[in-house]
């Protein structure tokens, strides 16, 4: 299932999109809560099957995305848009936080 939130999304001061792919529906709404308050355009999905078809369909500046996802994991969901070769859709920089840890993945070199 895929949500873009309300009304107030046509009327966004920053007009850079995130995709938040986040399991847990809670979490997923905090997030996207936030950064719509800050005038963001958020849209969420809620498993990695629904992550693959979305990232295809339409380009994200930024991928908030969850590593434990059902169906297809986050690390997955990163080799699959690596392997869109030159598509300007590709991540090009990638970092990982756990907690208060932050690593940048040997994943996509």
């Amino acid at each position: 299932m895929l949500t873009t939130g309300n009304a107030a999304a046509n009327n966004m001061k920053n007009t850079r999109k995130i995709i938040v792919i986040e399991d847990d529906r809670d979490i997923s709404e905090l997030i996207a809560y936030n950064l719509r308050q800050q005038g963001y355009f958020c849209e969420q999905v809620f498993s990695g099957l629904d992550a693959v078809d979305e990232l295809k369909r339409k380009p994200f500046e930024i991928i908030i995305l969850d590593l434990m996802l059902p169906g297809i994991d986050g690390f997955d969901i990163c080799r699959e848009l690596k392997s869109e070769g030159d598509n300007p859709r590709r991540i090009r920089y990638m970092r990982i936080c756990l907690g208060q840890t932050c690593i940048l993945p040997n994943l996509l070199k």
